[in-house]
């Protein structure tokens, strides 16, 4: 994760065997994002905490895409 007013980076989240190929923000809280990967599996991290996700949500029958 960047910072865009300076292209820092922030925080480097690990977990996905695949490329990453959707990323959203919670609506409610902007510390939570869910990722989405060719890996077939969807992550929530906490912005917060750095590079351990919160969950795992369990593998789907084909890539995420969005």
């Amino acid at each position: 994760m960047f910072d865009l007013n300076t292209g820092q980076r922030m925080n480097e989240f690990v977990g996905h065997a695949h490329r990453v190929s959707c990323l959203q923000m919670h609506s409610v809280n902007p510390s939570l994002v869910i990722s989405g990967s060719n890996d077939r599996t969807a992550r929530i991290w906490d912005t917060r905490v750095g590079s351990n996700f919160v969950a795992l949500i369990a593998e789907h029958d084909e890539a995420i895409r969005r």
